[in-house]
């Protein structure tokens, strides 16, 4: 409310009181509070523009509305109010402390959250947000071309969309959805649960997630960080290659395909059409089912103390996986990591083991000897 409003309200009462010929000590004393109360409280609620090199301080008391062109910026510090703040061109917001109830930003411009606590943000138009510290109370959003860097401070949910970027190197990240082609990378951190689709990249190179699920094609490379018991689950044609981490379980499901090349996995399942191959890495227990496959590359393979090589390994049984009997493969794969793997097959999944091509050729040898002895 405007001090020009405030002194015409305050106006129109006296004349109303004049009028009706009222006008007491006791009145007079209440109108002049009146007066008091609105010039005062609308002076607490400052808005601003700013353009050009210009720059703001927003401290207690005001809780300051208002917009950022140019180069201009704004600084909230500690026990400063923001109402609602946007910021355009390549403009530039620092937070340290207090609080920032809604704040969006375009065109190229930064934010810098250092402390305090943001209840909503949004971010568009290739704009930049970098976080160090505080919190993010409500819903983070990022759309068109933006980026978000974290690397400390707690966000409560987090969601990019339109080619977004999202680097998370420390912090707290309690919920996350990637859309439409977005990227992220995880170099440190924590992410309680993540949810990727529609295309969209993740790269995770450390940190902590205790729950990872992917859809709709998108994609995870993992070389890196620790994966809860929740664990990692592909759907929907969505791809996934493992060179090194550690992960509680993984599971494959709707024709998604998965590539092992290094790493700690406790729990491995395929389902549903899908397909991995795997090529190193340490695989703890192994279930194969609904028309799915799994590849070694290796060698020295045995199945129950039994060499075997080039083979395809299907379902006694011929039913449902968890009535087929346990059974133990062992080897080496074409890393180095030896595998000693309980595993179950059942409705018309399979193993393939490809020995290596040293084994290959060993394997030929012996039977070409075993033929000339026979003949």
């Amino acid at each position: 409310m405007s001090k020009r409003f405030s002194t015409f309200f305050a106006a129109a009462l006296l004349n109303h009181y004049e009028k009706k010929e009222k006008k007491t000590k006791k009145t007079s004393a209440a109108i002049c509070l009146v007066l008091t109360f609105l010039v005062v409280s609308g002076s607490t609620r400052a808005s601003f523009i700013l353009d050009g090199d210009e720059q703001l301080t927003i401290d207690p008391p005001h809780a300051n509305s208002g917009r950022l062109y140019d180069t201009s910026q704004v600084f909230i510090v500690s026990g400063g109010r923001a109402k609602k703040i946007r910021s355009y061109n390549d403009s530039t917001v620092n937070m340290s402390g207090g609080l920032a109830k809604r704040f969006r930003s375009y065109d190229n411009s930064t934010m810098n959250i250092a402390g305090g606590r943001v209840n909503r943000f949004r971010s568009h138009d290739n704009s930049t947000m970098n976080m160090s510290g505080g919190s993010i109370y409500g819903n983070l959003h990022s759309y068109d071309n933006s980026t978000m860097n974290i690397s400390g401070g707690q966000v409560k949910k987090l969601r990019s969309y339109d080619n977004s970027t999202m680097n998370i190197a420390g912090g707290l990240v309690k919920r996350f959805r990637s859309y439409d082609n977005s990227t992220t990378d995880i170099f440190g951190g924590q992410v309680n649960r993540f949810f990727s689709h529609d295309n969209s990249t993740t790269d995770i190179f450390g940190g902590q997630v205790e729950k990872l699920r992917f859809y709709d094609y998108s994609s995870v490379d993992i070389s890196g960080g620790d994966i809860g018991y929740d664990g990692l689950y592909a759907y929907n044609h969505s791809s996934v290659s493992i060179s090194d981490g550690n992960l509680g379980s993984l599971t494959a499901c709707d024709r998604s395909s998965v590539s092992i090349s290094g790493g700690i996995i406790s729990g491995l399942d395929v389902r549903n059409h899908s397909s991995i191959s795997i090529s190193g890495g340490i695989i703890s227990g192994l279930d194969v089912r609904n028309h799915s496959s799994v590849t070694f590359y290796g060698s020295n393979f045995a199945i129950d103390g039994t060499p075997v090589g080039l083979d395809e390994i299907t379902s006694i049984l011929g039913g449902y996986y968890a009535h087929d009997p346990f059974r133990i493969l062992t080897g080496t794969l074409a890393n180095g990591d030896i595998i000693n793997t309980q595993f179950q097959i059942g409705n018309d999944a399979k193993i393939v083991l490809i020995p290596e091509p040293a084994t290959l050729l060993l394997l030929g040898f012996g039977a070409v000897m075993l033929r000339r002895k026979r003949s």
